[in-house]
């Protein structure tokens, strides 16, 4: 699958994404697999429960692409104030979400605070869509692949035609994000310490001041 590659800011794209993999009950059954290493998961789970809270202790979460609703369920258990909402494509997903009566929807993100995008924002065909709705003041936490070069893409084991769109360098993916009003906070690799090969964590505010161009890398 023929890829763009803007090596002077830090992005490479799948030029067609008309084209998807079935996100239906085998890829539920994928993820369900992760379970099989259970002490990676819950450090894994616990590293972003850790960082949402420090931000959005009492705000409400709205988790895209929520999977199996794991994160979810964990961090409403410790969660005091505000509440957890998801969203994914998957039906078993909404399913999920709407036995444990937390089923969102990404036209209202403006009542979120913070955003999480756990190993999902490089599946969205034009993620503009949903990060132009992010709130001022919010925050969105991703947890993603990141490549030293780009040029290696394909040698990656994150390299997935069809269904990873969007592949990114750290200065990438901060340049990316800052075209919807959205500033770098903060990077950890707890998700590496845990075990996962090249997936970092970031947190980004949405400005006071809308400053992004609109500009969606659609070529």
């Amino acid at each position: 699958m023929s890829l763009e590659i803007d090596t002077k800011n830090g992005i490479a794209y799948q030029k067609v994404r008309s084209r998807s993999v079935t996100y239906g009950k085998q890829y539920w059954k994928k993820l369900k697999a992760y379970d099989s290493k259970p002490k990676r998961k819950k450090a894994v789970t616990l590293s972003r429960i850790e960082i949402v809270q420090y931000y959005c202790s009492d705000g409400n979460i709205f988790d895209y692409g929520c999977g199996t609703c794991h994160f979810i369920k964990e961090l409403s258990k410790v969660k005091k104030e505000g509440i957890v909402d998801g969203y994914d494509v998957n039906r078993l997903s909404t399913l999920k979400l709407v036995e444990m009566d937390c089923l969102g929807h990404p036209e209202d993100l403006e009542h979120y605070q913070g955003i999480t995008f756990w190993d999902v924002l490089e599946h969205l065909p034009e993620p503009a869509e949903v990060l132009k709705r992010v709130s001022e003041n919010a925050y969105v936490f991703l947890s993603i692949p990141i490549f030293p070069n780009l040029e290696d893409i394909k040698k990656s084991k994150h390299y997935r035609p069809n269904e990873h769109y969007w592949y990114f360098t750290h200065e990438g993916i901060k340049n990316f994000m800052k075209q919807f009003g959205l500033s770098h906070v903060q990077t950890n690799n707890s998700e590496i310490m845990a075990g996962r090969e090249d997936i970092y964590t970031f947190v980004f505010k949405k400005d006071d001041n809308e400053t992004t161009n609109n500009r969606h890398f659609r070529r």
